[in-house]
């Protein structure tokens, strides 16, 4: 064997020889999944994110201590409301109606050298027209 590739072999073991001493486990992700939530009682709560989903969804009437929780009179309509804007939404992700833009048409013109008035050189060089500019499409509306 020759003295590099010695070299590389024995440092290939050493190398596999350090994440032995450690589990499988930390070495594919060494990052800590052990999560604490470091989030005080006035800065909200720490949840998943279903948990989160649901709390907005369904938020719980708040109420303090020794008191009984009066039911807000418009409380309803704000419900009614916010299960219309999620209605809204859910309908715009599963049935999008993208609009689409038409590019402007550009042409491309090549200007070949040429000798100017005083005798100076002109090198070729393009030159871009705007033939047509961009239009909306939207992806609804049929034209003839």
């Amino acid at each position: 064997m020759r003295p590099t590739n010695l070299f590389c072999l024995l440092l290939i073991f050493f190398c596999l020889s350090l994440q032995s001493c450690a589990s499988f486990k930390e070495v594919v992700n060494p990052y800590d999944e052990e999560f604490h939530c470091r989030a005080k009682d006035t800065e909200g709560k720490c949840v998943d994110t279903p948990t989160a989903y649901d709390d907005a969804r369904h938020p719980e009437p708040t109420s303090t201590p020794g008191q009984i929780a009066v039911p807000d009179p418009s409380a309803g309509l704000k419900a009614e409301a916010r299960d219309s804007q999620y209605r809204t939404i859910t309908n715009l992700l599963e049935n999008p109606k993208t609009p689409l833009i038409n590019p402007p048409k550009i042409l491309r013109v090549l200007i070949l050298p040429y000798k100017g008035e005083k005798n100076e050189l002109f090198m070729s060089r393009y030159a871009y027209l705007e033939i047509e500019n961009a239009s909306w499409v939207l992806t609804d509306i049929k034209e003839n």
